[in-house]
């Protein structure tokens, strides 16, 4: 098979929908070196990751999102993640179902292709987060929900012990989640009591 016809099978595999969720996968893909690539593909719905790569069965990659940013197979357990991926794992999924999504843009720090974005909305304000999943750059932008508010930027990369930005991300993400289930349990209560004569 010539690698033209291995590049066209390639692109006609990372076009197929997830295997769990139809067509809710979305697809980055990225140059492993000049003659070969990497698909890395993120259902919308459930977070699940798969990678689809020339050459390399799909059984030898039991860590897609490592596979996709490093290039290799693991064939051993992989070692710990660093904590900026182990971070996005854990809010892509339950409980915390924040959807993230790759951006356009380089990482201003590293220069990679491998930056995921979220907006998240309050009542007093709305911030964009954006974080490197390379190199755990974060940029936290918050913009206070009154007219002709500024927008603040935070930015940094130090998770231990956690940077401004760090630590703003983090918090954005967690008390959000809290306050959403604060409200599910105690928010159709008062409303029950209102009603009530």
């Amino acid at each position: 098979m010539t690698p033209d016809n291995n590049l066209t099978e390639s692109l006609d595999l990372a076009s197929a929908p997830c295997e769990d969720c139809a067509p809710t996968t979305r697809w980055e893909r990225r140059d492993l070196t000049p003659t070969s690539e990497a698909w890395l593909g993120t259902c919308d719905v459930c977070s699940s990751m798969q990678v689809l790569a020339l050459g390399v069965p799909d059984e030898e990659i039991e860590d897609p999102l490592a596979f996709f940013l490093l290039g290799v197979p693991r064939f051993e357990p992989a070692p710990s993640r660093p904590a900026w991926q182990r971070f996005y794992a854990l809010t892509s999924g339950a409980p915390y179902f924040l959807r993230w999504s790759f951006e356009t843009t380089t990482c201003e720090s590293c220069r990679a292709s491998a930056t995921v974005g979220a907006r998240i909305f309050s009542p007093n304000w709305r911030r964009s987060l954006s974080l490197c999943l390379n190199c755990g750059h974060t940029i936290v932008e918050t913009t206070l929900n009154v007219i002709n508010a500024a927008t603040t930027c935070l930015t940094g990369k130090q998770w231990a012990p956690p940077d401004p930005a760090v630590k703003t991300l983090r918090e954005t993400v967690i008390e959000t989640y809290r306050r959403w289930v604060a409200y599910q349990e105690w928010g159709p209560r008062l409303t029950d009591e209102d009603s009530r004569p």
